[in-house]
């Protein structure tokens, strides 16, 4: 008996294996960057924090310290929070490798914290954020990447004057948040396996405007892609002992625009 839909037509047998809000009980999505509701799309609000566990440890020398960001949206704000332990504390600054300074404020004291908002930051520039102060706490520990689902912190900032860094783990903020627009996401879609006989196809709506993308790949059961990007109807090459998932590519236009998954099946026999 064939368990597959064709677009939105309904049925003899109700499907189990759809996506339509994409927050069905039975649907995981996974990956980050993305929103689920109504249908699958780009987060437009994006926001992760990590927590750094500063040490005692620490270095005297004045000079600005802190650490470099690769960000994974279009930053528009980035809070960080200076360990209590720092001293003599200066101004605090925002700057990327291929712009300069983009934000600065003498505001951010020893234990506080400060939001650098109204910012646009594209996600391919490089970001350093960094304090000038007498007394560096560092985290001692050299564990980069630091990954959340917004940026990646990727090494420490020694001197701010020359870029370098060494081999010591975040300096001088105990938290550090991003927040942006997404710009691309490849969230997966995943159903629980079920007892099949065979898969069949995979069927999905999209709403591309302008020159954004929604590409749709298939995976088995490891996340190793099989097959895309595929076209509505394609067939799933995959056995039934496998449980394929979706990975969905989504790709803002060049103006902005955003796509979205609206409708996600797959198909099998029993």
């Amino acid at each position: 008996m064939s368990n597959w839909v064709a677009g939105r037509a309904k049925a003899q047998v109700s499907p189990k294996d759809v996506a339509e809000t994409f927050d069905e009980p039975d649907v995981t999505v996974s990956g980050g960057l993305h929103t689920t509701g109504g249908n699958l799309s780009l987060d437009r609000a994006a926001s992760d924090s990590v927590d750094i566990s500063i040490t005692s440890g620490g270095s005297t020398g004045g000079g600005g310290h802190g650490i470099k960001i690769n960000p994974k949206v279009r930053v528009e704000e980035i809070t960080v929070d200076l360990d209590s332990s720092a001293t003599a504390v200066g101004d605090t600054v925002v700057e990327t490798v291929e712009s300069g300074e983009q934000a600065r404020t003498s505001s951010l004291s020893a234990g506080g914290s400060h939001t650098f908002s109204g910012l646009s930051i594209p996600e391919s520039e490089e970001i350093w954020v960094y304090t000038y102060c007498d007394y560096r706490p560092e985290e001692g520990t050299n564990n980069f990447p630091v990954v959340a689902d917004t940026f990646e912190i990727t090494s420490n900032l020694f001197d701010a004057g020359s870029g370098s860094y060494n081999g010591d783990g975040v300096y001088s903020y105990s938290r550090v948040a991003v927040n942006g627009e997404a710009v691309s996401a490849s969230p997966i879609v995943s159903w629980p396996e079920p007892d099949v006989f065979a898969w069949t196809a995979v069927v999905f709506d999209s709403t591309t405007p302008a020159d954004s993308t929604c590409q749709v790949f298939i995976e088995d059961s490891s996340g190793s892609e099989v097959a895309g990007p595929v076209s509505r109807g394609d067939s799933i090459p995959l056995s039934d002992t496998e449980n394929p998932r979706f990975r969905v590519e989504l790709t803002e236009g060049s103006g902005g625009e955003v796509p979205s998954l609206e409708y996600l099946a797959r198909g099998w026999l029993l």
